[in-house]
């Protein structure tokens, strides 16, 4: 017996190759041609209650509809070079490191402390 690897019939089947998978692709090709679908049934429901009671007996067919039209953003990875605005960080040389002698651009030693008082 074949072991691993692909074999013929085997995995989940296609949605559009299954009987429901057909039956649903039907029916949404013809909600579509005549403009009832899910989401225009949630936005008329919402303009009727807007009319009707204002934005607070909207607010819950909004809150359904809402992911139909305004995804949630995904994550972007930041790149971060170390530039703010036109000034680019620079690394402290080794000698300096461990020195209170660093300034800052104030003219006061990086760490607060007042020169020679360790």
């Amino acid at each position: 017996m074949p072991r691993g690897g692909k074999r013929k019939g085997a995995g989940r089947k296609k949605t559009a190759d299954t009987p429901i998978g057909k039956l649903r692709q039907e029916l949404t090709i013809r909600a579509l041609k005549e403009g009832t679908t899910p989401l225009e049934v949630m936005l008329e429901a919402m303009r009727e209650a807007y009319e009707q009671g204002g934005a607070s007996a909207a607010m819950p067919y909004a809150k359904e509809a809402a992911p139909y039209l305004h995804p949630k953003l995904s994550s972007v990875d930041a790149k971060v070079d170390g530039v703010i605005g036109q000034y680019a960080a620079q690394p402290i040389p080794v000698e300096q490191r461990d020195s209170d002698a660093v300034a800052s651009p104030a003219g006061t030693p990086a760490n607060g402390h007042s020169p020679g008082h360790g």
